[in-house]
């Protein structure tokens, strides 16, 4: 008879595989040092460190806070497991569409411009007004990659005609203004910060392509040569849950077009009429705490609004299931 502390260590050992498995690569990387970083800040205070803020960044000549700040572990408990949830929904629909590289060079690019330009302006508003309080606020963590990432997934990853609800709000909104209520959220939550409204103002400027000459934006070729046997990244290319860069996003009505991965996670569909979106197979069920019920048609929904879901697309459901009533019909005719 087996013991239950043998087959709670054998479930345990069976759910991080199927996470290490499951789970997109930078994706993991980010989740498994958010969460070991914020444990580890008893020992040594990562925040001193790495945190970016005006005054340490661009007063003291510290620049490197402005990537680093990427590195920051969430304050409390309640901020980390919201942060989790958050960042794997975002990271597990965008990471698959555009690879793991352009993933992570797409994260650490946005991060850093928000940091310089929110250092920039904060610096300017000192010296201009005299708001001391400006150049002690931090940015670039927690909710500034949140609503940055988000701002991205609705205008570049998402249908055009998707609504999403926030749980405590009976109403829909537009996808394409969503990121604004999420920062509305975001503001009731921890109060004003100058970080929050440029986080959703260069997700919208990247969206809008305002920022293609200041930002790199490598080729699928230049990608291919990283990832192949001579590139930088031979060595995580192997590793699970890596992503190959596919060609780019088509944001359309029924979808977003892209090319096939290397099929390791379900891509998105390539058209609503003729094939149904998959939903990838994560452990848990993506529900992040406060959420709502949902409904079958538009997915699970979030009580903070700063993590989205995909919704299902019941037309394209419909319209296979016409036409394979149709194609029944037909061979009953031939036979």
């Amino acid at each position: 008879m087996a013991s239950p502390l043998s087959d709670s260590s054998i479930s345990a050992s069976a759910w991080f595989e199927d996470y290490c498995k499951n789970t997109p690569l930078f994706t993991r990387y980010v989740l498994n040092w958010t969460l070991g970083s914020f444990f580890f800040v008893f020992f040594v205070d990562i925040p001193r460190l790495f945190l970016n803020t005006p005054h340490r960044t661009i007063l003291c000549l510290e620049l490197y806070r402005a990537i680093t700040s990427f590195l920051v572990p969430p304050p409390d408990i309640f901020f980390l497991i919201f942060f989790l949830f958050g960042f794997l929904t975002l990271g597990v629909k965008i990471e698959p569409i555009i690879g793991t590289a352009k993933f992570a060079l797409l994260c650490i690019t946005l991060v850093t411009f928000l940091n310089v330009t929110n250092d920039l302006v904060c610096t300017a508003l000192f010296y201009i007004l005299g708001l001391t309080n400006l150049m002690v606020i931090p940015c670039g963590s927690g909710y500034d990659v949140l609503l940055l990432l988000l701002a991205v997934d609705c205008l570049v990853f998402s249908p055009a005609t998707e609504t999403r609800r926030i749980s405590c709000l009976p109403c829909r909104f537009d996808v394409k203004q969503y990121p604004l209520y999420a920062l509305g959220i975001a503001t009731l939550l921890v109060g004003f910060r100058p970080s929050h409204f440029l986080s959703v103002a260069v997700g919208y400027a990247y969206s809008h392509g305002r920022l293609d000459q200041l930002l790199p934006k490598p080729s699928l070729e230049t990608v291919e040569r990283w990832e192949s046997d001579d590139g930088c990244l031979k060595n995580f290319r192997n590793r699970p849950g890596w992503q190959k860069a596919g060609k780019e996003t088509v944001p359309s009505t029924s979808g977003v077009v892209i090319a096939p991965g290397n099929g390791s996670l379900p891509n998105v569909a390539p058209d609503a009429s003729t094939s149904t979106r998959q939903r990838p197979k994560f452990p848990g069920n993506g529900r992040a705490i406060g959420g709502g019920a949902g409904d079958e048609e538009q997915g699970p929904s979030y009580g903070t609004g700063v993590i989205p879901i995909v919704s299902a697309n019941k037309q394209a459901r419909e319209a296979m299931a016409a036409a394979a009533e149709r194609r029944n019909q037909v061979s009953d005719r031939d036979t």
